[in-house]
This record gives structure tokens, sequence and C-alpha cells, in this order.
């Protein structure tokens, strides 16, 4: 059976329950036979490494995510899976690998920080079963001091009302595989500072403005859908210099494709400009 967000979340309560009670009624002859019975249950790895059998071989089979973060397995939420990523991480590397953190289908609730070297992944075959949705108020994921490296893969991101989905403020992150949701009046992507630069590949944007670059910040934007209504696809301000290369840009409302404004560039290469009424690409005052 494939994992949903209610599998997921059954899944992980039976397991738990069932580790408590073997605790609980060790050597208590009365209730021997009760974790025996529970244990005998079949049902998927909680992990999601797609192993079926008896609950009590969830920590016997030779799980390739054991030694990974699962939320909410390992942590109910996924800020305080990348809390556990980061103490893993540091016990074990002195390099430059990111920690791996899985993210097992279903919605969470929150404003995600990446504050280490994470990459979470969502599980999967297409980034809609694991959404990470934004807290009122605030984006649903943004990087922090420390999260200078991290990489966010196979996940939907979505944000309502005004503000960016994802704000990158720090560090040459990469989304690769997302979709990034936005309201009308709202930013998929926001990226800020002059030494921030991300990439972002075979993703899509699908908002009011697809994504701003601005404050010298940088930002590379691979074979990416941009589908926008009300602002830009691509927005640059304040000396951002964004890469547009082999995407596609499609305006809906009759907004521009490409706005820089101010000291800002954008290179573009083989991209598609789809809908843009009057001119796909306008460059003001000092804009290149």
């Amino acid at each position: 059976q494939a994992l949903t967000g209610s599998t997921v979340a059954a899944s992980t309560h039976l397991f738990h329950e069932w580790k408590a009670l073997r605790e609980v009624l060790q050597g208590d002859p009365m209730d021997a036979d009760l974790p025996a019975t529970l244990g005998a249950v079949i049902m998927p790895c909680v992990r999601g490494c797609g192993w079926h059998g008896k609950l009590k071989g969830q920590e016997e089979h030779a799980c390739e995510r054991r030694d990974a973060i699962c939320v909410p397995v390992d942590a109910p939420t996924v800020n305080e899976g990348i809390e556990k990523a980061i103490a893993s991480h540091k016990a074990k590397y002195l390099g430059t690998r990111l920690e791996v953190m899985w993210l097992l289908p279903g919605t969470y609730t929150e404003h995600v920080v990446i504050s280490g070297p994470i990459r979470a992944v969502g599980h999967g075959t297409d980034n809609s079963q694991v959404v990470i949705r934004a807290a009122e108020g605030t984006p649903a994921l943004s990087t922090g001091l420390g999260g200078e490296r991290c990489s966010i893969h196979g996940i939907t991101l979505q944000r309502q009302g005004a503000g960016p989905t994802v704000a990158f403020a720090v560090g040459r992150g990469e989304l690769y595989g997302c979709s990034i949701e936005a309201d009308k009046q709202g930013t998929c992507i926001e990226v800020s500072g002059e030494k921030t630069w991300p990439t972002l590949s075979e993703s899509i944007l699908n908002g009011g403005t697809g994504i701003v670059v601005q404050n010298e910040a940088r930002a590379t934007l691979r074979e990416n859908t941009i589908l926008h209504t009300s602002g830009p696809g691509v927005l640059v301000t304040s000396g951002g210099l964004p890469h547009l290369a082999r995407g596609t840009v499609t305006a809906r409302g009759g907004t521009h494709a490409v706005v820089a404004q101010g000291t800002g560039n954008v290179k573009v290469e083989r991209a598609v400009f789809q809908g843009a009424d009057p001119a796909a690409v306008v460059v003001d005052s000092e804009g290149t």
C-alpha cells in the first residue's frame, strides 16, 4: 500500500504505542502476549523505505533510511526534525556533506527555517505528497544562519496572503523538483543579500509574482515553469542578478515576464516567454 498522509499518521502512532507498551509490560507475565500479538500486525515501514512486514520487524529489517531523520517518525514537525538532523550531522561529519532528512507524506503547517547543512527530501513520486503550508504571516520556508548550504527536493510549499512563500536570505541553497505556490498578492520566491545565490531547478512557481531577486543577490534558474498573474515572472531590483536558463515564463493577466528595475540585471539563455503583453522584458533606469 502506498504511503499517504493518513497511513503515515496511523503507522507512526501504532509504532510508537507498540514500543511504549512493550517497555511498560516488560517482565509482566499477565500481559506478556499482548505486545507479541500487536507485533504480528502487518504494516509498511514507518520510514517509507518500501518494506512491508510484521510490526515487530520495524526495528529489525534492513531499512535504507534507518540512519536518517524521518518526519514525523523521529520528530513531529519539520523544524524539530531539522534540529535533530543538525545534531546528528555534528556527531558524524566534519566536512561539507549534507545531512539527509526525509519528509513523509502529509501537510506540515509551520514556518520552516533551514539553519543547518540539511538535504530535505519529500517522499513519493511527485511533490504533491509532501506539503509545507506557511503559518499565518510567515513564509513556508526560509534560510537562516547556518543554512548557507541546504537542498530541498520534491516538496510543495504554499502560502496565503501577501509576502514570499520561500525566502532566501543567506547562502547557496537549492530547490529541485518542487512546487512553490503563492496568492495573487504574494510572491513565490524572494532572494535578498549580496552573498545569497540559490539555485532553482525543474520546479513550478505559481503565484502573483514568480521570483524577486534584490539587494545584490544572485539566483540561477534552470528549466523551471513560472506562472504569474499580477506581477512579473522575474522581478530584479537593487543590483540583483538572476540567470534564467531554459525555462518557461507564462504571464496570465497582461503582466511582463521579466522586469529589471534600478540597477537590476538579468541574464536570459534560451528561455520561453508566453502571454506577455505588451512586452516580455522591461528594463527601467539602469537595469540591463
